[in-house]
């Protein structure tokens, strides 16, 4: 991805948050859908929009293979740890938190897998806020 200022210069753009990757007081980056096509989201700024604070994302376009390891990478943190960290409505009346040793197996299998490498370095597809 450019310079994250970058987003002031694109256009916002309908997404819809699939997974978050991170979180701190909100999700950080994940996976979402652009158009049905899948990208990889990065909170950007925090700004005051329409008289509300509002968290900008980018979204960047991944190549068809590492959407691809993304959600297989997805699914074994779901069979894991189910479905905490998704963003689809899918917890709207709560998950349960993973216990110790679902989290314990998940950091394993997890250390197998490669570096999220390449996930900003597509094009920007433009910018939006959950």
């Amino acid at each position: 991805m450019q310079d994250p200022d970058s987003w002031q210069n694109s256009v916002r753009i309908q997404a819809k948050p699939l997974w978050f990757e991170n979180w701190y007081d909100g999700p950080l980056d994940g996976l979402c859908e652009v158009d049905g096509e899948k990208a990889w989201f990065v909170a950007l700024d925090e700004v005051e929009l329409d008289g509300r604070e509002e968290i900008i994302f980018a979204a960047t376009k991944l190549s068809p293979e590492l959407a691809a390891e993304l959600m297989r990478r997805q699914d074994e943190r779901r069979q894991i740890c189910g479905e905490l960290n998704y963003l689809d409505g899918r917890c709207k009346n709560g998950c349960e938190w993973p216990t110790d040793e679902q989290l314990a197996r998940f950091e394993e299998i997890s250390k197998s897998w490669p570096a999220l490498e390449g996930v900003t370095d597509g094009e920007m597809m433009g910018w939006f806020t959950m």
